[in-house]
């Protein structure tokens, strides 16, 4: 049977397209090259490429035309402090292309006068959000250049430690780990810690807020400038007298844990600094010269090892009594940031052989 040919109506026309219609191209406002003010940026300042694409609204494409030097930052990485390039750009060279992309800077802040009236119209102006522009432009009617009610909350967990928080610090922290020091890396960061906590109203001796430069300085002279023999790594022996009784003699160490720094003692000896008025303080030396005793026991049922040993135990003990231990304190000679450690005594023979004398 033959096949039913198909209607002529069932075939497409071919139908002329209609001309599209011609794009509204908003014309751009350009400033004249002449008129253009200077920078006010300082000629040596420099900007990341995160920072700068984001503050003045650059491409990654943009940002090609520009130089760069590379250098080193700390990053978060799944909780981890690490490592990461980071790329530096004149920041005058930054502004500049960012001019030239919108006409000119009257036209470059009138656009982030935009862009701000934009976020500030969908965020409100008490949000927790920031709108980003380069911090040289201060823009009219900015809301955060107005006083506000804002609630302190903890810096975002993709900020690196303040421990770690420099390229510098955290390869100093590498070397010390490798040293079996990081005892030391820690007693000092929980110093810092503690030392920055502290009310500016209570009996602070020192109290500041270090910059990231000067926590720099003080690490690097850790690493350089503080020697302390090797710290054992394993427990004393089990079952002996001579560890035994100096663990019980230490264990009724009298402490100033708790209490004021101005109280009267009678367990413990205070000296002031005829200089800077401070108390410090020190065990009765009656009891000193018992643990110096309970370390030559020591020494004589285990030899140089045991006591090489036993001499951490009464370190820790005197750090862990606030008597002594490490701190830092600015020279007045040159205001270097330097490290002391008022507990060191008892880690030296021949310095402990003085409270003989």
């Amino acid at each position: 049977m033959p096949k039913a040919k198909p209607s002529p109506k069932s075939f497409p026309k071919n139908r002329a397209k209609a001309p599209a219609k011609p794009r509204k191209v908003k014309m751009r406002e350009v400033q004249d090259r002449a008129t253009w003010r200077s920078s006010w940026i300082s000629p040596t300042a420099t900007i990341s490429k995160t920072n700068a694409m984001r503050d003045y609204r650059l491409t990654k494409d943009e940002m090609e035309k520009l130089t760069h030097v590379t250098d080193e930052t700390v990053k978060k990485i799944k909780h981890v402090d690490q490592l990461m390039p980071m790329y530096l750009y004149n920041e005058v060279e930054v502004e500049l292309l960012a001019w030239k992309k919108r006409g000119g800077p009257e036209m470059f802040e009138k656009f982030l006068q935009d862009q701000m009236t934009k976020f500030y119209t969908k965020n409100g102006t008490s949000s927790a959000k920031e709108f980003h522009k380069p911090s040289s432009y201060h823009l009219p009617n900015d809301p955060a250049l107005l006083p506000r009610i804002t609630r302190l909350l903890p810096p975002p967990d993709t900020d690196p430690s303040p421990e770690t928080s420099t390229p510098k610090l955290l390869k100093i922290k590498a070397k010390m780990e490798a040293k079996n020091q990081k005892w030391l890396w820690d007693a000092m960061n929980e110093h810092i810690a503690r030392n920055q906590a502290r009310d500016m109203s209570d009996d602070c001796i020192h109290h500041e807020i270090l910059s990231k430069g000067e926590r720099d300085e003080l690490m690097t002279y850790a690493l350089n400038h503080l020697r302390y023999p090797p710290r054992p790594t394993s427990s004393p022996p089990s079952g002996s007298a001579s560890f035994g009784a100096l663990v019980d003699l230490l264990d009724k160490a009298a402490s100033t844990e708790g209490r004021s720094l101005y109280e009267t003692y009678e367990d413990i000896d205070v000296d002031e600094d005829p200089i800077e008025g401070f108390p410090s303080f020190s065990w009765k030396y009656s009891y000193m010269i018992d643990v110096y005793d309970h370390l030559d026991a020591v020494k004589n049922e285990y030899g140089q090892n045991g006591w090489e040993r036993a001499r951490w135990l009464v370190y820790d003990k005197y750090v862990e009594c606030g008597l002594g231990g490490l701190w830092y304190e600015k020279q007045r000679e040159d205001g270097r940031l330097v490290w002391n450690d008022s507990a060191e005594f008892w880690l030296s023979r021949e310095r402990l052989r003085h409270l003989r004398e």
